[in-house]
């Protein structure tokens, strides 16, 4: 019988989501269908849209260029701001677990901070939320800054391979 998550208060979500990230099951469709779910439910009023992000970084990776967390937010037609600030995220987080099921790279590895982009180079809070993210799907992402760094440039480098198989 299919658990009806539309009945499912935001906590009940949040406990099926850790419940799931603690097990290893990140791949079951329960926390799949959980994710998304909460996703639903966050969009709201000033939205960042999924597809007009990958979108945008679909465009860049083509280039092999890196982009900002504010080109994410312009490519939803949102002005950088402390709201948008608070979501991306979440946003970002979401785009990487549907990308993940569809088998494709961490599609976020290409968006960094604005002073980050000429060098794809991701430090402090960014790149641990990338990091922690990528351990809760199951990845191995090292033990070392170097180790975290090459992980992190692998996925770069698989993101822009992506985008070129996409062109074709």
């Amino acid at each position: 019988m299919a658990v009806d998550l539309t009945s499912k208060s935001l906590g009940d979500l949040q406990q099926i989501i850790a419940n799931a990230e603690t097990r290893g099951m990140t791949s079951h469709p329960l926390y799949l269908a959980a994710q998304e779910e909460l996703g639903r439910r966050r969009e709201g009023g000033d939205k960042l849209n999924l597809e007009r992000t990958r979108e945008a970084v679909l465009a860049a990776a083509k280039r092999e260029e890196f982009l900002s967390y504010r080109d994410v937010a312009h490519a939803s037609g949102l002005e950088w701001g402390a709201s948008v600030r608070s979501r991306m995220k979440d946003h970002l987080g979401e785009l990487c677990l549907i990308s993940h099921r569809q088998g494709l790279p961490l599609l976020s590895a290409i968006v960094v901070k604005m002073e980050e982009v000429p060098t794809g180079s991701l430090s402090g809070p960014a790149l641990e939320g990338f990091l922690s993210l990528a351990r809760r799907l199951g990845f191995e992402t090292g033990a070392t800054a170097a180790e975290n760094e090459r992980f992190l440039r692998a996925e770069q480098k698989k993101v822009f391979a992506w985008a070129k198989k996409e062109s074709r």
